[in-house]
């Protein structure tokens, strides 16, 4: 039974995810030291400083502040230290989502080509003109969705990609949408032709259908296959894991 959380407009994700990403640990709670490190300890060495300056105790005051300081690094240099580390992260993912941005509204574009009903060239129109010779009962038969309904998924996301601003927030949300229709085309779609086609349509697979379908599908696995490479190294780049999962299954060539 495939994961719920990738479940699809159109049905199961084909998406694959092998390893898995479990989610970041909530951070321990302070122990009582570390309480008494960070705040009781710093506040009676400042008491001792004060009281040593009333008393004109200049040597006591510098080594009671010098006391004071080492807890106050002792105590609040990790939670500096990691907060300094996160905003460099955070630094680095802003100029990364800024960078690859582009690139992934190129990929969104791309896929437009295979959802356009305008198009003579998509899986949908050599199915029905070339393999089914425009009869619509046996095209029926393979069981696609819709090209309308990709394309419409797609025209809204291109518009929203092509608008917003490339924060890295942005990146990945708008990523993991297109995932799941790039997904459920494939699966709802192509999958249907060359993994599961149908036995009563073999007759009608004739050598010009087979060509027009093995160059559709050699294209397709093509731009799946850059595309996962495409996030493949995103993710590899970015500060700490964000896209998942990044890969999808190749559609095979037609049996003979």
């Amino acid at each position: 039974m495939s994961n719920p959380r990738f479940q699809s407009r159109f049905g199961d994700s084909d998406l694959l995810n092998p390893m898995g990403r479990s989610q970041e640990e909530a951070p321990p709670k302070p122990t009582t030291f570390e309480v008494l490190t960070k705040l009781l300890v710093p506040a009676l060495a400042l008491a001792a400083v004060i009281v040593a300056q009333l008393q004109q105790q200049r040597l006591l005051s510098w080594v009671l502040l010098g006391i004071l300081l080492l807890f106050l690094g002792i105590g609040f240099f990790p939670s500096l230290r990691r907060q300094t580390r996160e905003c460099v992260e955070n630094w680095r993912d802003k100029r990364l989502a800024r960078r690859v941005f582009p690139q992934f509204r190129t990929f969104v574009r791309r896929f437009g080509e295979y959802v356009s009903p305008q198009r003579g060239d998509t899986l949908h129109e050599i199915a029905l003109g070339e393999l089914c010779s425009r009869n619509h009962a046996n095209f029926g038969k393979l069981g696609f969705p819709p090209v309308q309904l990709f394309n419409g998924f797609w025209y809204y996301l291109r518009l929203r990609t092509e608008s917003l601003a490339a924060s890295p927030s942005n990146l990945v949300t708008s990523i993991a949408e297109f995932n799941d229709l790039v997904s459920s085309y494939n699966n709802s779609c192509v999958s249907m032709v060359f993994d599961r086609f149908p036995a009563e349509l073999q007759p009608m697979l004739t050598p010009n259908a087979r060509s027009k379908l093995e160059s559709f599908r050699e294209q397709f696995a093509l731009f799946l296959s850059n595309y996962s490479e495409f996030l493949k190294g995103l993710d590899e780049s970015f500060s700490k894991p964000r896209i998942e999962p990044w890969g999808f299954s190749r559609p095979g060539p037609l049996e003979r």
